[in-house]
């Protein structure tokens, strides 16, 4: 089902400084366990910021893990090496059962490290602890000398642009909406 050509809105929202606070403040509180968080960015940025149709976003089988128009996200409590490798084995395991997947995403919705599907296939499981990301950013990292805004805007474009569901080599703009 979430295969189907879909849109997501490159509006950035008017709150969106607020909302991204919100939403790193959320991630990062120690009482909510990982499933919490998931849920978390499935309802408010998946669904809330871009506009994603709640019926195109799936559960991995038997996990609770996203899918969302080829973008394989598995998610982990915390993003250090021994996570991020049990996380690429199961990203691997997905990739059988999701053979037209364009991005797979290792993330504890903080940092997200981003792979290409044939580097995670053609890597013998045992190597996968040497595999690098082509992709790395954290929604908590400002950049030296980065205005609020500019962060804000730079944050939605990475999410955007990782969640957008047609293959393109074009870097879509998004519109800001000022109230």
């Amino acid at each position: 089902m979430s295969d189907l050509p879909v849109e997501i809105s490159p509006v950035i929202p008017a709150d969106w400084g607020k909302r991204l606070k919100e939403f790193i403040a959320s991630a990062k509180t120690e009482k909510e366990d990982e499933h919490d968080r998931r849920a978390f960015f499935k309802s408010y940025i998946m669904e809330g910021v871009f506009g994603i149709n709640a019926r195109y976003i799936d559960y991995e089988k038997d996990r609770v893990d996203l899918y969302y128009a080829g973008v394989l996200i598995e998610t982990k409590a915390k993003l250090d090496r021994a996570s991020k490798l049990d996380g690429l084995k199961k990203v691997k395991k997905y990739l059988e059962r999701r053979p037209n997947a364009r991005l797979c995403v290792v993330t504890d919705l903080i940092t997200f490290e981003l792979y290409k599907p044939e580097d995670v296939r053609r890597t013998p499981e045992e190597q996968l602890e040497t595999l690098e990301p082509f992709k790395v950013f954290s929604l908590d990292v400002k950049e030296e000398g980065e205005s609020d805004e500019a962060y804000a805007r730079r944050v939605f474009n990475e999410l955007y642009l990782m969640l957008y569901p047609k293959e393109t080599n074009l870097k879509p703009e998004p519109d800001v909406i000022v109230p």
